[in-house]
């Protein structure tokens, strides 16, 4: 379309409201304010009393996901509270022992901020059922060793024992004749045995010579198993303490008391182990360490962002009134967005905690455009009054587009099924419109009454900008040419634009927690991030834990079922048999003294059997003769204590091999309630379902990685959850739910923008800033190597309000020229300072410990200056080459007619507007204050008859207005 045909812009829609507005403010500024006081004093009241803080990262989420009910299910079963671990690294368990028992015994004297404490994993109560962890078989053969050694524990108690053996044997044998069959050769072998272990309880040291016993080696290494253990990794080199953080109250920083209770409890217990390092670590301690890192960042970004503020528009428009005003107004709304947030929302969220450095980033740019249309209208000569009443109408309706179109693209967030973003959307939408109220309602009075009250011999200069910048503006091709060549080398980045999806590169620097977790990763492949698989029954849990463990993915898995073992009614039988029979010993009749002469008597007989028998000179035969020459060279006396202290040293050591036993035979079987309540409290639900903790091998912050580990998890148990599955699907959702806001953004705005405008021309060309400073923006991170992440994405609606309130603007100018476009000092210097201004607001978290926000300042502050420079340079030199048919004309085509308004607050009593020195051709339809009065002409009709139509004339007496030709 021929730029000829560019018709003179007729007056907004938004005028007449405006107008309303401003009149019935001016008439009542003390009033007005008074009633904005008093709202924003309620608003701040409604915050006070009824906002919320929801810090955890699940409230960002919706309900409705499929990963989340998961994630909600299994907290209904196992409690909602992560695990802080404590670390404790030294050179060996020697050293890290005590410190653990030193923290572990701290910890539970506070029990108002730790629960559970799991230092150790004790499982001394189910020694006493030890036996019910060994086989059957293993059982059986324990049980047939203790019941022979009870018959043997029966037959050397009996007084009569040795000797009605002898006489049981000698009165088998003696006479009969001399045999050679199997049966006399064993008899042989028990009367040797018999009278050898006679002759041996006679002899010196007999009882260092007793047998011993015959229980299976083994048997203690399975028991030692049971014994406590600490919590040790790296070859002992490295121990923990696990911890519940008991949540006490409501604060920002999720944790806090606690957190700060526990590392008290470190400073304390430190200097008492001074070869060991303790650190602290767990997603509690992160998240708190996060939100605290990241609310101080925001507090005192948004603080050095408000004086960054007010010292650009100082240097903007040489003065620091107007600039105070403008951020006294800001003030105002975002004290109102504080009773928006409370009504409509009720609680802040990580994300939408940061919605204050985003109106003093955004809300700032409606005082700035106000300001400098106020400040040019008295320069050219209106007072107080008339200057306000026409700056309202002047950048009114650019005002009004630009905080509409940037709500709306917060607003379209709001729709997204992600709950972070969604309320972060709605409370920054709301917000920006109570600073567009602001603006509006408020500034205007606070200029009226202090301008009135102390007025100014001379009001502040703007800076000529637009002067400065026309030099780069001729020819308007060549400055094309150079932006368009910037921004196709500068979108040669795209291709090494990345999205990062590592949220520990998101955590802020020099924070230990995550530190501490990097080197748990690193080294051990052990992390408080682990999949959740929750199985209904013990045979489930080991079918899947069997299948996990063939996964290269998964480096172990932890669980607590194979704590206890399988139930078996026959093994339980066996034990209790075996308990009788260690019963039954305890119940044995103490020891008779053996009866020496009749010992004798018999052994006189056996000799007989053995020369009858030819064993004399055999074993037996020789032990026979030798414990009778013993009996015979020893006191009786002396026989008889040497023969019953063997005895009972048997009887002793046969007890107290079988004593162990006794400790480890419980018949009842093991069950969960023998296990510590630190463990059941972990890994058993309200409901008895059992919990497996699946730890992933390599780094799953990288999302290669972390994808082919929910992968194999899934395969296995398709409702796994845990960390790494939230964040594996909230970093895709996140991802699509900020393109889908941003997508939806774009349709709206351009919705609206076309609404104000009624051409697809001027929208297009409104949105053209956007495009090539967002092109430019996206390719300039990717050559700086800054990646987009969960944390910065915000950024799409905000640089999509940023780049359409330049155009806007642009164009209202633009249609206001009726000559050759030129980019004037007003519009410049607006433009400047609502870039500049973002840029210092979010510019000054660049400097910030949070990594995330650190990445969002830097992209927002890009993004702002790629916009910036492509409505400057770019899009006045486009304007100009698309009115360059046009004719040239010197003057500033935002020239405002000197003015006075009289209303009922004022002592005039004329009640028209006078005009004063109106140049040639400057003309402005849109500073009516009523409908327009002329009859319309075509583009090219009203352009041929230019030359024509002489200079107007306008009588402004309270909305009338004529025109002569």
């Amino acid at each position: 379309m021929d730029a000829q045909q560019n018709p003179p812009e007729s007056g907004s829609l938004l005028n007449p409201p405006l107008k309303w507005i401003t009149e019935l403010i001016l008439q009542a500024p003390q009033a007005t304010l008074v009633v904005c006081t008093a709202l924003a004093c309620l608003c701040v009241g409604i915050a006070v009393n009824g906002l919320e803080f929801k810090t955890s990262r699940l409230d960002l989420l919706s309900r409705r996901s499929e990963y989340n009910r998961r994630w909600l299910s299994y907290q209904a079963e196992f409690g909602e509270q992560d695990d802080a671990v404590i670390v404790v690294q030294g050179d060996s368990p020697q050293s890290i022992q005590p410190a653990l028992d030193d923290l572990a015994t701290e910890l539970k004297k506070n029990s108002a901020n730790f629960g559970s404490v799991f230092s150790q994993r004790d499982l001394s109560k189910l020694k006493a059922k030890a036996l019910h962890f060994l086989p059957p078989e293993q059982v059986a053969r324990l049980e047939a060793q203790v019941e022979s050694a009870r018959t043997t524990l029966e037959k050397g108690a009996a007084a009569e024992d040795v000797v009605a053996e002898l006489r049981e044997w000698n009165d088998f044998w003696e006479g009969r004749p001399r045999q050679l069959s199997g049966a006399a050769r064993s008899a042989e072998q028990d009367y040797a045995a018999l009278t050898g272990g006679l002759l041996a309880a006679l002899q010196p040291a007999a009882a260092s010579q007793l047998p011993n016993g015959s229980l299976p080696a083994e048997l203690n290494e399975d028991f030692s198993q049971l014994d406590p253990q600490y919590l040790l990794a790296a070859k002992g080199r490295i121990g923990f303490v696990l911890l519940r953080l008991q949540q006490r109250g409501q604060s920002f920083v999720r944790n806090d008391e606690a957190v700060k209770a526990l590392q008290k409890v470190i400073t304390l217990v430190a200097p008492r182990h001074p070869d060991v390092w303790i650190g602290v670590t767990g997603m509690p301690v992160v998240e708190h360490d996060e939100m605290e890192a990241s609310g101080t960042d925001t507090f005192y970004s948004t603080f050095i962002s408000l004086v960054g503020v007010m010292l650009m528009f100082v240097a903007g428009y040489g003065g620091l009134r107007h600039a105070g005003l403008a951020c006294l107004a800001l003030l105002f709304g975002i004290a109102w967005s504080f009773g928006f947030v409370t009504l409509a929302v009720g609680h802040l969220n990580i994300l939408s905690a940061s919605f204050g450095a985003i109106l003093v980033g955004l809300g700032i740019d409606f005082g700035i455009h106000y300001i400098a249309a106020y400040l040019k209208s008295r320069q050219q000569g209106l007072d107080c009054r008339a200057a306000l009443a026409a700056t309202s109408l002047l950048v009114g309706p650019g005002i009004v587009i630009g905080a509409v179109t940037t709500s709306a693209s917060f607003f379209m967030a709001g729709l997204t099924e992600f709950v972070g973003i969604a309320e972060l959307g709605i409370i920054a939408g709301g917000g920006v419109i109570c600073c567009l109220f602001a603006a509006i309602v408020v500034l205007p009075p606070l200029v009226l009454l202090v301008d009135e009250a102390w007025p100014l011999e001379e009001h502040p200069g703007i800076l000529p900008l637009g002067r400065w910048l026309r030099p780069l503006h001729v020819p308007p091709q060549f400055m094309m040419t150079v932006c368009i060549v910037a921004v196709l080398a500068l979108s040669a980045g795209l291709t090494q634009l990345r999205y990062d999806h590592n949220l520990l590169n998101m955590q802020p620097r020099r924070l230990e927690s995550a530190a501490i977790e990097r080197e748990l990763f690193t080294r051990l492949d052990d992390s408080i991030w682990y999949a959740i698989s929750v199985c209904e029954s013990r045979v489930e849990l080991l079918q899947r834990k069997e299948r996990l463990a063939k996964f290269d993915s998964v480096a172990k898995v932890e669980e607590i079922v194979s704590l206890l073992p399988t139930p078996d009614e026959r093994r339980a039988r066996k034990v209790a048999q075996l308990q009788d029979s260690l019963l039954a010993i305890d119940r044995q009749a103490p020891l008779v003294p053996v009866e020496l002469p009749k010992l004798q008597a018999e052994l006189m007989r056996a000799e007989r059997v053995a020369r009858e028998q030819e064993w004399d000179r055999g074993p037996a035969g020789q032990a026979l003769g030798g414990l009778r020459h013993c009996l015979a060279a020893m006191p009786p006396a002396e026989s008889q204590r040497r023969i019953d202290g063997l005895r009972a040293e048997l009887a002793l050591k046969i007890r107290q091999q079988l004593k162990p036993l006794q400790n480890v035979c419980d018949p009842l079987p093991p069950t969960l309630g023998d296990l510590p309540t630190e463990l059941t409290d972990r890994f058993v639900g309200k409901n008895q379902r059992h919990l497996l903790k699946i730890y992933a091998r390599g780094n799953i912050w990288e999302m290669e990685e972390l994808q082919q580990f929910i992968a194999d998890c899934e395969a296995v148990d398709p409702l796994v959850t845990g960390h790494p599955v939230q964040t594996y699907y909230v970093c895709h959702h996140l991802q699509q739910s900020y393109l889908m806001a941003g997508v939806m953004s774009l349709i709206v705005v351009f919705g609206l923008v076309y609404l104000e405008f009624q051409s697809i021309r001027d929208t297009l060309l409104a949105m053209m800033p956007l495009a090539l400073g967002s092109v430019a923006m996206l390719g300039l991170i990717g050559w700086l190597d800054v990646p987009l992440n969960p944390a910065n994405m915000i950024v799409l609606p905000i640089i999509l309000g940023i780049g359409v309130d330049d155009g806007v603007h642009l164009i209202h100018a633009f249609r206001r020229q009726k000559g050759r476009f030129r980019l004037t000092d007003s519009t410049a210097t607006s433009v400047l300072l609502t870039s500049t201004t973002t840029m210092v607001s979010f510019g000054a978290m660049i400097f910030a410990r949070h990594q995330g926000l650190q990445t969002l300042g830097q992209v927002l502050t890009l993004g702002s200056c790629c916009c910036m420079l492509t409505s400057l340079l770019f899009f006045p030199c486009l304007l100009s080459w698309l009115t360059r048919h046009r004719e040239e004309i010197e003057e500033e085509e935002d020239f405002v007619p000197t003015v006075s308004i009289t209303s009922p607050l004022t002592d005039a009593s004329a009640a028209e507007a006078e005009i004063e020195d109106v140049p040639p051709r400057n003309y402005f339809a849109a500073w009516q204050l009523e409908d327009l009065e002329r009859e319309p002409l075509s583009w090219a009709q009203e352009d041929a008859e230019e030359d024509l139509v002489e200079e107007p004339t306008a009588d402004v007496t309270h909305g009338q207005s004529t025109r002569a030709a």
